[in-house]
């Protein structure tokens, strides 16, 4: 996390001093694609908590009560 602030700064101040247009547009570009990035490993986080969750409740047996259940109502 830490070499993600140090790049993250380090392209913040080279968008604000660049001498050169070319060199604004791919800094703005590469800030950009960063940004992209860390929202996505946000959301990758989030989705292996959940399936973190799951798969916990699955060995905790939560589920197989349910499934007992529907056994006994498909026997029906």
């Amino acid at each position: 996390m830490k070499l993600c602030l140090l790049v993250s700064t380090e392209l913040d101040k080279l968008l604000e001093n660049a001498p050169s247009p070319v060199i604004a547009q791919h800094a703005a570009r590469i800030s950009s694609i960063r940004k992209r990035v860390l929202a996505l490993n946000m959301l990758l986080r989030s989705i292996q908590r959940r399936i973190d969750n799951m798969d916990r409740m699955i060995s905790t047996g939560v589920t197989s009560d349910h499934s007992s259940r529907v056994q006994l109502q498909n026997q029906n």
